[in-house]
């Protein structure tokens, strides 16, 4: 329901990612659970591979898949997570020329 739920209160459209599926520009891309999302030069990939990070899906999976296909036109955000997930796709991102952001944590 999540893809649904988003929709109706963004301006871009939102929708749940379906494998194979090309990348069409200005979407929000959403993976079901227990699956991956990977992205390839032109297309989403959906995938149950192995958990990361003790989680499926996991960001880091995403993050790497982008860096390797689309180097530096790819921007990583963090805004919250499940431990250190996130930190190695970031890292991939970055050494492909990409921009990584990262919410700053809430102060105490």
């Amino acid at each position: 329901m999540l893809p649904q739920i988003l929709d109706q209160v963004s301006t871009i459209p939102v929708a749940q990612a379906i494998d194979g599926e090309p990348i069409r520009p200005r979407r929000i891309y959403l993976v079901r659970p227990d699956h991956h999302m990977l992205v390839t030069r032109d297309r989403v990939r959906v995938v149950r591979g192995p958990q990361e990070n003790g989680v499926r899906p996991a960001i880091d999976v995403l993050f790497r898949s982008a860096a390797a296909a689309c180097g530096p036109r790819v921007i990583g955000v963090i805004l919250s997570g499940t431990l250190s997930d996130g930190t190695l796709g970031l890292q991939a991102v970055k050494q492909q020329g990409g921009i990584a952001v990262v919410q700053a944590p809430p102060r105490s």
